[in-house]
């Protein structure tokens, strides 16, 4: 055997071996996409899912403040008629979730306070969690208006 022949031969086995090295990592690459691929797809159903119900609690939130808008106005046209009767029916119709921004903004004395909101709406903003507190906390936010807070220092959550 010469040289030249046991050289070619020596060149033939690490070919051999660097290709067989590289069909493995081909295949390992293969399979680590293939598993890659599923987890990223659970989690893409899992966002999903959280976005849907994301919309769903947002739809839900517009309907509410609706019918929060909608109670109210019937409420300001009932004591602007002066029928207390039907002021408190709507009043008593109120979602438990306004009731408090209600509130605070009923302390404000709105009819006979310049600087008073003009509407519960935006109370109802820094009225739920976690703000809830400031509106029936002492000096929370209807006390604060009514002793002439100004509104853009009241609205901070």
């Amino acid at each position: 055997m010469t040289d030249q022949t046991s050289r070619r031969d020596l060149i033939e086995i690490i070919s051999t071996v660097l290709l067989a090295f590289a069909a493995v990592a081909t295949a390992w690459s293969s399979y680590q996409a293939t598993r890659w691929h599923g987890e990223q797809a659970i989690a893409s159903g899992r966002t999903n899912a959280i976005r849907i119900e994301a919309s769903r609690a947002e739809t839900l939130a517009a309907a509410e403040t609706e019918i929060d808008v909608a109670t109210f106005i019937q409420w300001i046209d009932a004591r602007a008629a002066e029928d207390t009767e039907l002021a408190d029916f709507y009043r008593q119709r109120f979602r438990d979730e306004f009731q408090p921004a209600f509130d605070a903004w009923l302390d404000t004395d709105p009819f006979a306070n310049g600087s008073a909101p003009p509407t519960p709406l935006p109370v109802v903003l820094v009225c739920t969690i976690p703000g809830w507190l400031r509106c029936s906390a002492p000096g929370g936010l209807g006390q604060g208006l009514a002793a002439g807070q100004s509104r853009s220092d009241a609205w901070r959550p």
